[in-house]
Formats: structure tokens, C-alpha cells, sequence
């Protein structure tokens, strides 16, 4: 994955598209990130911002943001995590995308679960299953409800530490039927097609051999 990004960096010269772009370095940004290398990642962050700047994509800047407080989050600089992470915030609720707020508040629920700050994490935890909730995002449920179920752990509240891991599991049983059931619908398809193809092989097979009869 890196090394394809940074060849697609090296064709910026002969790229026009701005989206493509600041896309390109949020990715990047994101694999420095998961190897660990978050001086790099907010360096490239960076460079996406001036481009959203010049540009006017002021949505894009809210993925650029996400990265750039999980860098200083998973580096233990936690004050500049949630500055990032409200900056976010601030940006989706202008865009009304409850999708993202939903992931955003998870993170700062996360965040301040990192550093015992429990009735904090509990607040923005319960905030991110409430938006996943109104917009049937059962990913964005699942994983928040994870974490409560750490909360609640932490916190010796081992009844509703079970209930919230319940929750959790039920969802994403949900999520795993769901996805079958939509691969199945898939096969089907895609059976149904090569059938009707197969079909009409043989129906003008037939009729080749009847006009060669009749001939």
C-alpha cells in the first residue's frame, strides 16, 4: 500500500483532481500511522490541509483531522488528540454527517478511556451508540458498545459490562447475516444469469439445427 501511495504522490505534478489529491495523502497518512510512524503521518496531514485550504474542501479537512488525533492519541499526547478530534467534530456537525460524529465521539470516548477518565468516556461513548443508532450504523453500535462493555469492566460494573458485550455480539450476528445473506443474493444472481445465457445457447443451437434440417 505504501508503495503504491507514494507513487501516486510522484504524479501529483500531472494531477488536477485536488480530491484525488488530498485522498491520496489522508491514505498515506493513515498506513504511516498504523506502522508507527506519526511524525511522517502528520507531515503528509499537513501538506493536505494547505491543499484543502486552497482549494475551499473544508469537508475534506475532517478526515485529515481524524488522522492526525489518532497520531497524537496512540503517542500518548492527549490535550492535541482531543483538540483534533473536536475539530472534527465541528466540521461534521456543519455537514450534519452523524455517521463520522458517531465514530468521532467512539475515539474521544476511547481517548478518555485511555486515561481513566471514565464518566467522560462514558458520556461521549453513549453519544457515538445514539447517532449510529438514528442512522442504522451498526458498525459505528457494535464498536462503541465494546467499549462500554471495557468501561463498565474497569469500572467493577460487571452486570452491565455483560449486557453492553451481549449488545455488542448480537449486532454484529446481525452484521454477519446480513452480509451472508447478501453474498447469497449475489451467487444467485449471478446462477440466474449463466443459466438464462446457457438457456439461450441452447435455444439457437436448436434452431441451427432445424434450419439445417429444413435446408
Amino acid at each position: 500500500a505504501e508503495t503504491i501511495l507514494q507513487e501516486t504522490l510522484l504524479l501529483f505534478p500531472r494531477i488536477n483532481d485536488a480530491k484525488i489529491k488530498i485522498n491520496t495523502l489522508h491514505t498515506l497518512a493513515n498506513v504511516y500511522g498504523m506502522e508507527g510512524k506519526y511524525a511522517e503521518a502528520l507531515a503528509l496531514d499537513s501538506i493536505g490541509l494547505k491543499i484543502c485550504e486552497t482549494e475551499k474542501a473544508h469537508f475534506l479537512k475532517s478526515s485529515l483531522y481524524d488522522n492526525m488525533a489518532n497520531c497524537y492519541m496512540y503517542s500518548n499526547r492527549y490535550a492535541e488528540a482531543k483538540k483534533y478530534f473536536l475539530l472534527c467534530l465541528q466540521i461534521d456537525s456543519s455537514f450534519d454527517n452523524k455517521k463520522q460524529m458517531s465514530d468521532t465521539y467512539l475515539n474521544l470516548g476511547n481517548l478518555m478511556l485511555m486515561q481513566k477518565k471514565y464518566s467522560e468516556a462514558k458520556a461521549y461513548l453513549d453519544h457515538s451508540v445514539s447517532l449510529a443508532d438514528s442512522t442504522g450504523y451498526r458498525q459505528g453500535t457494535y464498536s462503541a458498545l465494546l467499549l462500554l462493555s471495557d468501561l463498565y469492566k474497569a469500572t467493577n460494573e460487571h452486570d452491565r459490562a455483560f449486557t453492553a458485550l451481549q449488545m455488542a455480539y448480537a449486532i454484529k450476528d446481525k452484521i454477519i447475516n446480513e452480509r451472508t445473506e447478501g453474498k447469497i443474493a449475489e451467487l444467485e444472481t449471478v446462477y440466474d444469469k449463466e443459466k438464462k445465457e446457457q438457456q439461450l445457447k441452447l435455444q439457437k443451437a436448436e434452431i441451427t439445427r432445424k434450419n439445417y434440417l429444413l435446408w
